[in-house]
């Protein structure tokens, strides 16, 4: 079971690049008139000591190896097929310590059309014991079975607004060269973000140059320059960022592989103005073969590497992830923090994977996501409800985020029992104000918003809810 996590980078980094973008308007008044100088001497340092952002960065490429494993092996795929078996929907579900039960919170619906491509997905969340509609993402695919564009919509309470389209362009050799990001403006598409990808003589990805569209023009913004090593293995990654037509080092990833071509070490380097300085390192040991045993995360302390956090994992006999186990290190021992246990059925198809938490030296139950399978394929999502339904809920709730962890929009629900003035905000974890969702007088019931944000880091966000007398806050994770 190989996977090519290196290439992860290339998604690490667009995270990366869009860190300095502030709101729509970013190209003319934000990121581009920034000073350089403090650019890199003050932002990259700073931010590239976040602890937390280290933590989410393993956890990335953990969760990234996790659904290679259960959702992305060939073999795993080619039982699927044989066994003319389709994914019909996806249950999240979150356990209730007062209930002793897992409760609903979300589902997923999927449809495919004759070449067995995702066309169709559609995701609702649970609202006073009803699914209410909540986002969707629409395919569509060219005569080589590639995915062509992916429309993004959201459930406005009658009818699917739509919100983003990502369209994709391949080269003759059927390679990706074009992926432009557009924004839905009421009436037309406007045009967002974009990243070109050029291609060495042997089909390796050259550069990834990211592009922001400033209301005139694509703007140079970012680009990603990639090595390889005789075997083809993608030894190093390269960030630079512009600024008024010059380019300007920002980070840099390293990777060491085995004989057998598995990578070991993967070393994230920044730029501090003068050198690359150490930053974090993750190192991969293997059972035999090309199954990850282990996955460690350091932090460079100026001096040495220390220990931060690790990833366990075991195998089924069918050489898929059952268990992967994420601990961290005290300072003098690994503790347990939280984990993931996966079932497959005869198909060897993913069935249910458990998340659970490490609570009082024992493991508490959190959440759990099930996976049913239909022996005839889905050509189609459930119909759309017509309206929402609404009830007066007897008290002032605010619900726990859906999805969670999420990327890049997650749904809040809150109740009212009578007309109040309402107030969500959103802050990280330093107590820093980063936005308001709801400042006004809202009507009694049921009320579902959507956080939405491609700017933010990764990281842990708290949301508030003021409505009358009454505080409630909650947190949420966003993963990118």
């Amino acid at each position: 079971m190989k996977t090519t996590i290196p290439f992860l980078s290339s998604i690490i980094t667009l995270f990366l690049l869009s860190l300095f973008i502030i709101q729509a308007g970013y190209a003319q008044s934000g990121f581009i008139e920034q000073n350089r100088d403090s650019l890199i001497q003050k932002k990259l340092p700073n931010y590239h000591r976040d602890t937390a952002d280290l933590k989410t960065k393993l956890k990335k490429r953990g969760d990234f190896l996790l659904k290679t494993a259960t959702q992305r092996n060939p073999d795993v795929l080619q039982k699927k097929v044989q066994a003319q078996e389709w994914l019909e929907h996806t249950v999240e579900s979150q356990w209730n310590e007062t209930n002793n039960n897992y409760e609903d919170l979300g589902r997923t619906y999927y449809a495919y059309d004759s070449n067995d491509n995702q066309t169709d997905q559609m995701i609702q969340v649970t609202s006073t014991g009803q699914w209410v509609n909540y986002y969707r993402y629409i395919d569509a695919y060219n005569s080589n079975n590639q995915i062509q564009s992916e429309q993004e919509l959201s459930w406005n309470g009658s009818s699917w607004e739509k919100i983003y389209l990502t369209e994709y362009t391949y080269n003759s050799a059927s390679k990706q060269t074009l992926m432009v990001i557009k924004d839905w403006y009421g009436t037309d598409w406007v045009n967002d973000y974009r990243i070109e990808t050029t291609y060495n003589s042997s089909g390796t990805i050259k550069e990834e140059l990211h592009k922001v569209w400033d209301g005139y023009e694509w703007v140079n913004y970012g680009k990603i320059g990639h090595e390889y090593d005789g075997a083809g293995n993608d030894t190093a990654a390269t960030v630079q960022i512009s600024q008024y037509d010059q380019w300007y080092n920002y980070s840099k990833d390293t990777y060491q592989y085995d004989s057998s071509n598995n990578l070991t070490v993967e070393t994230d380097l920044y730029w501090d103005g003068y050198l690359w300085q150490n930053n974090y390192q993750i190192r991969y040991t293997y059972y035999t073969g090309s199954d990850v045993k282990k996955m460690v995360l350091f932090y460079w302390n100026y001096t040495q590497w220390d220990n931060s956090d690790q990833i366990l994992f075991e195998y089924t006999t069918d050489d898929q992830i059952s268990l992967a186990t994420y601990q961290v290190f005290d300072g003098s021992q690994w503790v347990n923090d939280y984990q993931y246990k996966m079932s497959f059925n005869s198909n060897g198809n993913l069935t249910q994977t458990l998340e659970n938490y490490w609570l009082n030296n024992a493991w508490t139950q959190y959440w759990k996501t099930s996976n049913v399978y239909s022996p005839t394929r889905p050509e189609s999502v459930p119909t759309p409800l017509s309206k929402d339904y609404i009830s007066t809920p007897a008290r002032i709730q605010l619900f726990q985020n859906y999805p969670n962890p999420f990327n890049p929009s997650t749904q809040i629900k809150y109740e009212l029992p009578a007309p109040q003035d309402v107030r969500i905000r959103i802050y990280d974890v330093t107590g820093r104000l980063v936005g308001t969702l709801v400042n006004g007088r809202e009507p009694a019931g049921v009320h579902v918003i959507t956080f939405q944000n491609h700017y933010l880091s990764s990281g842990l966000y708290i949301y508030q809810l003021q409505a009358g007398n009454q505080i409630i806050t909650k947190k949420m994770l966003l993963i990118k």
